[in-house]
């Protein structure tokens, strides 16, 4: 048939779908032409990028600015990241560890140590814990801003591994209630005792919590009290203890008159040996409790409720996970993990972590 061939396609068409011929020839875009067109665009990249790196603190390639604390490392990244990728603990180490590889005591596994020295504890802890171990990053993020506080740790770090949930609900009772472990002060010491002598002699107005001053004075920080000291403190001073040629001694106590009784009146004795006595007496081990807030909106006899009835330097009047957990809530205050524990342990381990890599 006319305008048709073989196989049936009209004329100036193709395939059997009888797509339309072209009327004139199609030239391909010239390859120079798309040569210069990339690397106009190139060109373009760069010069922003300079732009940007010169005058813009990175703010192209960068997710965010640096907390005050590494604000000096702003402009130069490799001091964080190797060759351009994560942060390594490594490149931390530099600026926060100066001991070299060993004796870290911001690593993960310092953290088994932390407030026991029991260097034992990191081998048991990694087996147990080594897929939950993360680097500094993890618990520490940059680029969140100038104000950002990189220290603010979430309790969902905490969690990984301390599966308690929060404070007041499944957090196990403290370590001494637990095992029921005595006040080992190394004393002989009735509370009950002072507390009706010392109010009657310095003219207390608010019997019991000025009473407790006499003797437990406050640091400067306001975080926790000196340690026990009788000759600089105000027992030492308080007129009621004395010097003489047999040690100190009590002036109203005619028990004391015989020298054999002057040590044991007031010291435990294990054979024929005066037990050392312990004048740090902080109890929560494996916490950083400070009393300075504390005082300000509690009175002593408010936790240490027992204080007054205590007859034996071996009861503890140290109160429990139920008396802290009354404010401690999600309701009213802070129950975050943070708020008691801390998670590097104290800089003075170092040596012990030295010793334990070696």
């Amino acid at each position: 048939m006319a305008g048709q061939n073989s196989e049936g396609r009209k004329k100036g068409t193709f395939s059997r779908l009888r797509l339309s011929v072209s009327r004139r020839y199609i030239y391909p875009i010239s390859r120079n032409r798309m040569l210069v067109m990339g690397a106009f665009g190139c060109l373009l990249f760069l010069g922003y990028f300079a732009f940007d790196s010169l005058l813009q603190s990175n703010s192209f390639i960068s997710n965010g600015p640096l907390a005050s604390s590494h604000a000096n490392l702003e402009n130069n990244c490799l001091a964080c990241h190797s060759n351009f990728g994560d942060v390594t603990d490594d490149n931390c180490a530099t600026c926060h560890e100066l001991t070299g590889k060993k004796g870290r005591i911001y690593e993960f596994s310092a953290h088994y140590i932390y407030r026991t020295g029991n260097v034992q504890r990191i081998k048991s802890g990694q087996a147990k814990h080594a897929a939950d171990e993360i680097q500094c990053f993890g618990c520490h993020p940059e680029h969140q801003g100038r104000m950002a506080s990189i220290t603010d740790v979430g309790d969902e770090k905490c969690l990984t591994c301390h599966d308690y949930g929060s404070f007041d609900a499944a957090h196990p009772e403290f370590e001494f209630e637990r095992k029921q472990i005595n006040d080992d002060t190394g004393l002989k010491f009735n509370h009950s005792m002072h507390l009706n002598d010392v109010i009657p002699f310095t003219d207390l107005v608010d019997k019991v919590e000025n009473a407790c001053d006499v003797c437990h004075v406050i640091q400067s920080d306001g975080k926790s009290f000196k340690p026990l000291d009788f000759v600089e403190s105000r027992c030492g001073k308080s007129g009621c203890h004395v010097k003489d040629l047999g040690g100190f001694a009590h002036k109203n106590l005619g028990v004391l008159k015989n020298p054999k009784t002057k040590c044991q009146l007031c010291h435990q004795l294990s054979g024929a040996t005066i037990v050392k006595t312990q004048p740090d007496q902080r109890m929560l081990t494996r916490a950083e409790f400070d009393h300075g807030p504390h005082l300000l909106t509690s009175a002593c006899t408010d936790c240490h409720t027992n204080i007054n009835e205590s007859s034996d330097a071996a009861i503890q009047n140290v109160p429990t996970i139920a008396n802290c957990q009354q404010c401690h809530s999600s309701k009213l205050t802070s129950n975050r993990c943070t708020t008691c524990h801390e998670f590097h342990p104290n800089k003075n381990l170092r040596f012990l972590l030295s010793q334990a890599q070696n």
